[in-house]
């Protein structure tokens, strides 16, 4: 399987639904871990995520990670309903959070859903590291991008609108603060 797959998953109708729930939502104070920059994001329990997308779309996006990774690659048994937490990230030119630099993810899999499509803003472009060169992965609104933690990646900086992204990180245990299990 890939280490890096974007595929469509979510409707246009559903980006923007996201995008109005999280507008008002975004924490503008906690540091990110990545860089010390305010995350400038909200966390989405399952059921708020359920609420707003439907069980149908919550049940497509878990089921990314177990279907382009595979989940003995993943060190998950078995991917029926694995542990997992969500936010809602916001990016835009005139804030502190225009961009992330290259890092690697610390939580075995990565579901990054574009909620606005590249034509939609400058720059905020997301970036991956493949076969020793940086590889732009252009998507469209509702665009998953499903990844391990071997995969560095970056965003780079907006330097007109404002980029939403639906992250989902899936862990191989119940073990993290945020994660949701049903």
């Amino acid at each position: 399987p890939a280490a890096l797959v974007t595929e469509p998953v979510l409707s246009n109708a559903e980006c923007v639904r996201l995008c109005r729930w999280a507008r008002h939502r975004i924490d503008t104070t906690v540091p990110d871990s990545v860089d010390g920059l305010p995350e400038q994001q909200v966390s989405l329990s399952d059921r708020d995520l359920t609420n707003l997308l439907g069980q149908a779309a919550v049940d497509r996006l878990v089921a990314l990670p177990g279907r382009h990774l595979g989940s003995a690659r993943l060190g998950i048994k078995r991917w029926a309903r694995p542990a997992f937490s969500t936010f809602v990230r916001k990016y835009s030119h005139n804030s502190e959070r225009s961009l992330l630099p290259f890092h690697l993810d610390t939580n075995v899999a990565t579901v990054n859903v574009a909620l606005t499509g590249d034509d939609q803003i400058n720059g905020g472009r997301l970036l991956a590291l493949a076969g020793g060169d940086v590889v732009e992965v252009r998507r469209n609104a509702g665009d998953a991008t499903v990844h391990d933690n071997t995969v560095c990646h970056a965003v780079t900086a907006v330097t007109a609108g404002v980029r939403f992204s639906l992250v989902l990180f899936f862990y191989a245990t119940a073990t993290h603060t945020m994660a949701s299990v049903k």
